[in-house]
């Protein structure tokens, strides 16, 4: 059903299919859509968040850089909790 969820969220419903379609395809579609957007950039925001800090960077420069990774690292583990949700059972 995942498959066919995402399909259909790229292509769209006609009005047929959405008066046909069972609840659990609709949210199965619906959160398709949100994750691949929430997912769009994912790949370059771990990228980010496992750089190392550059030698000789210090003062205001080591501030900056420390601060702007930061809030990637915490934007990537909230785009990560959102999308990878631990299972019901833990």
């Amino acid at each position: 059903m995942t498959y066919d969820a995402v399909l259909v969220a790229r292509r769209g419903l006609g009005p047929t299919e959405l008066r046909l379609a069972q609840p659990a395809f609709l949210r199965a579609v619906r959160w398709a859509l949100f994750a691949e957007k929430a997912g769009d950039g994912l790949a370059e925001m771990r990228a980010a968040a496992a750089t190392e800090t550059p030698d000789g960077l210090t003062g205001a420069a080591l501030t900056t850089f420390m601060v702007s990774r930061s809030a990637v690292r915490d934007q990537l583990a909230e785009t990560e909790r959102l999308l990878y949700p631990k299972d019901d059972d833990g």
